[in-house]
């Protein structure tokens, strides 16, 4: 996604139709990222598969993953109000790789610090994923409804 993002982008101080149009489906495809993303936590849940590290491996991935979503938080936050909409996208996509980062790293502690409780495991990782997935579905409604106002602008102009 950043990838398309950045494809053909030739100056970052003008933002027209194109960034805004990509801006716009980039909040599409975060919208049914959240389709793959219940369909992961149920293959997880269903299958009672478990993310295992091995050692001390797990605190320096927890330390990577805790640094990753704070950093995304407040990078997500710092330029919501952003003008340029390829970077607000970016920031925006961080933040959601960061949370599935965390989907994962929860899954491995309790993996490793669990007492194998099939129904905790349940109910935390289906409640961690519905508020990752909402999360994720009101950072896409915005961005689809930022890129719309603006397109609009554009045509009126």
């Amino acid at each position: 996604m950043r990838f398309s993002l950045l494809y053909k982008v030739k100056d970052f101080n003008s933002y027209g139709v194109k960034e805004y149009k990509k801006l716009k489906r980039c909040g599409i495809v975060l919208m049914l990222l959240n389709i793959v993303l219940v369909g992961l936590t149920v293959l997880i849940l269903s299958t009672n598969q478990d993310i295992s590290y091995a050692g001390l491996i797990i605190y320096i991935v927890a330390l990577y993953d805790f640094i990753l979503i704070i950093n995304a938080i407040i990078n997500a936050l710092k330029y919501r109000k952003s003008d340029s909409p390829i970077l607000f996208a970016s920031k925006f996509i961080n933040l959601t790789v960061a949370m599935i980062s965390m989907l994962s790293l929860e899954v491995a502690m309790l993996n490793r610090f669990g007492d194998n409780d099939a129904y905790f495991k349940l109910i935390m990782t289906g409640s961690v994923c519905f508020v990752i997935c909402l999360i994720n579905s009101i950072m896409a409604i915005y961005m689809i409804v930022k890129a719309r106002k603006k397109l609009k602008a554009c045509k009126r102009k």
